[in-house]
């Protein structure tokens, strides 16, 4: 994964750069489908983190 050129010239440091989503919305883009690319980005963070702290809980 290539990090933003423009994140890092902000000053954003590179594992975060790495990580960031960009979306780009055009002039027929409708807020249906803004809203459902929001619940599935959601629903994509939410199955992350969970994963995340299964990971880091000790057995």
């Amino acid at each position: 994964v290539v990090a933003s050129h423009v994140l890092l010239a902000m000053g954003m440091p590179l594992a975060l750069a790495r990580s960031a989503i960009r979306f780009s919305l055009g002039k027929y883009t409708t807020e249906e489908e803004i809203s459902a690319t929001a619940g599935i980005v959601s629903e994509i963070v939410q199955r992350t983190n969970a994963k995340r702290s299964e990971k880091t809980i000790p057995v």
